[in-house]
């Protein structure tokens, strides 16, 4: 274009082309830090300037790329030597998550990209591999196809792959199971993932993995368990996991009420699914009439009846609810009720029976259905006093304002989102609209579209707007404060400079982005901790902060707790793990740094074990200042460190990998008769074994022994007793030769019984 014009010159075209070499040039285009511990000498790195914040790395040669991953790939292709490019992947496995695996051939390495379950249940893991010559695989059968087909490969490479896919897809033995507690049925086992959710799984006897009860037990229908075990698994459900019974419903079926709440056209709904006697799920009450229909032998036309009588009372609200009479917070004749939920949601019910879920919700209703005036009126005062609507002057006479949010924008820039509602009964929810409402609508003048500019005029302005007090000691000097006047009586400060903020955290972000100095911003800081409940900890990096944005018990009753993490740069993190992934990639953080983080949390979990349950001192069973629990059929102990542990054996094992002082292992291991565990002649010193007799799930007689070492560590056989004994230096043959006459012995007492 500029070539074929007239009002540009050579000067110009030479100009754009050393522009774009320059925006090419990743070196000069960016302001690039020397690289750390985490990438090869003479690389450099940044961070972006985007909401993610990625980490690229910069090679000698002026070479950009977005992961360590991404380099090696390169260097490959540009023939670096064989001693970076197996440093590169040193640094891949220690930050990028990629793995060593001994059944995959020298010099390759893996990454779990990703895993769960599928829409059918069925476990997955994708896995990507790069090979030692620098190839990258997105499946294990590309990768044998070409082992295969390479000649520095042979069939023993290719069976030791097959070996490697086959422990990936092994839940038993890719997890680490505890004994299943009184949740789930006897002989099952569970887990608590390690990701930010921390799901719960659960392993059955068979080794079969499942994500819930309710995914368990379709499974079993379909591999033949017993009734009785159907039935069990059937009891979890219901105690556990919010599944219902009901009269109307045939015997041995459950239903779950998965949603329920108000649509955009405040119409009430609610998603039930229902389980069968036979195992089947069924998502509405047509498909389960079908169903019934198709098997006249076993249901009848009263089951059907009754199924559609149940759906009627589920649908009706003043029957499904147990509903309170109502207070002064509502007119009078109407009623009210708490929900269930977490949230614990206020509803309210009409006199003619219909549920809403705010007094403003019902207003709008009542508005459409023509509600005497009267009692529109009384609503509205109710919405005044409880729900923070209020009236302006500068508003035409009946109508009403609420201030939905107020804050700082992504920009830091103060705004405020104001919902309207006019003596009509239309929501409208700007300005514009409400002028545009005016200007349409009869009955309304000019002067009232002035006056509703007015009114926004004097919204944007907080100093003018509101009734601002001193803050004391409880904020820097200079700063001031009020109290909102909604039901919510919220907090709000203002700056000197005339700025508000909903608190001081927000407060101290936005002093980050304008370059407030250090000195204020550590002020202020300060005032986080004394008045917001911001805390500190010797395991987060220094001026580092946290909070407890919400703690308690969720649905199944279990203990839980949200943190925000505050960085000394100003930046906020929502969970632990990207404010860990933070401080390893960033150059002003230690591997260390991450580490302790991580352990930051962890101890959170351990201390919180007292609070989510209700824990009594413990008796002569347990080592002096130990706790303990008992739940219907199985009992829990607490260490003095607040950990929580199912058996004394199992308490055991850990104290030695945590590297107890061995008078308290000791301590523990004289407790462990009160589970069964004894000593004889033939075990070594600290050794404990015990033995399970019972019927296995055909109902046949069965028996074991179990053993645990000195050392903690549990096993299931005399062969995994000797295995174990011939791989450490610390049993000798006569230690061996006396398990092998203790298996003997037990071989002579099980023919005499």
């Amino acid at each position: 274009f500029i070539q074929t014009s007239t009002d540009y010159s050579k000067k110009d075209v030479e100009n754009c082309k050393s522009f774009l070499n320059e925006q090419k040039a990743c070196f000069k285009k960016y302001d690039w830090k020397e690289g750390d511990g985490t990438i090869l000498p003479g690389w450099k790195m940044r961070i972006s300037e985007s909401e993610n914040e990625w980490q690229f790395y910069l090679s000698p040669e002026g070479k950009q790329y977005r992961s360590r991953y991404v380099a090696v790939q390169d260097m490959y292709r540009r023939g670096y030597n064989i001693d970076d490019i197996e440093e590169m992947k040193n640094l891949m496995v220690e930050c990028e998550g990629w793995e060593r695996n001994g059944n995959l051939p020298r010099g390759w390495i893996f990454k779990n990209v990703c895993e769960g379950y599928t829409k059918d249940n069925k476990w997955y893991s994708t896995l990507h591999y790069l090979s030692s010559e620098g190839l990258t695989f997105h499946s294990m059968s590309t990768a044998i196809d070409h082992i295969k087909s390479t000649e520095i490969y042979d069939e023993k490479d290719v069976e030791k792959c097959k070996e490697f896919i086959k422990e990936q897809k092994s839940s038993d033995k890719k997890y680490d199971w505890s004994d299943g507690d009184e949740t789930i049925p006897f002989g099952w086992k569970m887990r608590i993932s390690d990701s930010e959710n921390a799901w719960q799984f659960i392993l059955s006897p068979e080794g079969i993995q499942y994500r819930t009860r309710y995914v368990a037990i379709q499974d079993m229908y379909k591999r033949g368990y017993s009734g009785e075990d159907i039935e069990d698994m059937k009891t979890k459900m219901l105690n556990h996991e919010g599944w219902e019974t009901h009269d109307l419903l045939p015997k041995g079926w459950i239903f779950k009420n998965i949603s329920e709440g108000f649509t955009k056209e405040n119409k009430w709904y609610s998603t039930l699914h229902y389980f069968s006697s036979e195992g089947e799920t069924f998502e509405s009450m047509k498909t389960i009439i079908d169903h019934m229909r198709s098997l006249p032998s076993t249901y009848t036309e009263q089951d059907m009846e009754n199924c559609k009588e149940f759906l009627a009372d589920q649908k009706s609200c003043d029957k499904k609810y147990e509903w309170s009479d109502g207070d002064d917070t509502i007119p009078s004749g109407w009623k009210m009720r708490t929900s269930d939920s977490e949230q614990q949601w206020q509803f309210y019910l009409s006199p003619d029976g219909r549920q809403y879920r705010t007094r403003y919700v019902a207003l709008l209703d009542m508005a459409k259905r023509g509600v005497e005036e009267a009692q529109i009126e009384e609503m509205k005062e109710k919405m005044i006093v409880n729900e923070g609507w209020q009236r302006s002057e500068f508003l035409p006479y009946g109508w009403m304002f609420k201030i939905i949010w107020e804050g700082i924008t992504k920009e830091k820039e103060w705004s405020q989102t104001i919902r309207y509602l006019s003596r009509e009964g239309t929501s409208l929810e700007s300005m514009k609209n409400v002028i545009d409402f005016i200007n349409s609508g009869e009955g309304y003048s000019t002067a009232d579209v002035e006056n509703c500019k007015e009114f926004i005029k004097m919204q944007n302005s907080a100093e003018k707007k509101y009734k601002w007090n001193d803050a004391g000691d409880t904020l820097p000097a200079g700063w001031k404060t009020r109290i909102s006047d909604g039901e919510m009586k919220m907090e709000w400060i203002l700056s000197p400079e005339g700025r508000m903020y909903r608190s001081r955290y927000v407060a101290v972000q936005d002093m980050f982005k304008r370059n407030y100095s250090s000195e204020d911003i550590e002020e202020m800081r300060e005032k986080m901790i004394s008045q917001e409940d911001w805390k500190r900890s010797d395991l987060l990096p220094h001026n580092w902060l946290y909070k407890v944005k919400w703690e308690g018990q969720l649905k199944d009753q279990k203990w839980s707790e949200n943190l925000t993490y505050f960085s000394k740069e100003g930046m906020s993190f929502e969970s632990n793990k990207p404010a860990a992934e933070f401080l390893r990639n960033s150059a002003d953080y230690t591997e260390q740094d991450a580490l302790n983080c991580k352990e930051f949390v962890k101890r959170r979990n351990q201390e919180t074990q007292e609070m989510r349950f209700s824990w009594n001192q413990g008796d002569h069973t347990v080592p002096n200042g130990w706790k303990m629990r008992k739940t219907e059929d199985r009992e829990f102990i607490l260490s003095p460190e607040g950990r929580q542990y199912m058996t004394r054996v199992v308490a055991l094992t850990d104290m030695v990998k945590r590297g107890y002082e061995e008078e308290l292992l000791e301590e523990m291991r004289n407790k462990l008769h009160n589970e069964g565990w004894n000593t004889n002649q033939y075990l070594p010193n600290g050794w404990f074994w015990k033995m399970w007799e019972g019927e296995t799930k055909r109902q046949k007689l069965d028996r074991n022994l179990y053993f645990v070492t000195k050392e903690g560590v549990r096993l299931e056989s005399f062969k995994a007793v000797i295995e174990y004994m011939e791989s450490t230096e610390l049993y000798n043959e006569d230690d061996i030769e006396k398990i092998r006459e203790y298996k003997k012995a037990e071989s002579v007492d099980v023919r005499r019984r």
